[in-house]
């Protein structure tokens, strides 16, 4: 019965670390692209000027 409590706390906490961990690589992926997109502005606007 213990190991059973157990196992099922181990599946719930990797089940919440992948989640996390989804959540967290879209959000550096949305960032990288974000700032991707940012400093590819901003070099425009820069070549735009002179």
């Amino acid at each position: 019965m213990n190991f059973l409590l157990l196992l099922d706390k181990v599946h719930y906490l990797s089940t919440i670390y992948s989640l996390v961990n989804k959540i967290l690589i879209s959000e550096l992926v949305g960032l990288s692209a974000f700032s991707a997109i940012f400093i590819r502005t901003t070099l425009v606007v820069k070549i735009n000027h002179t």
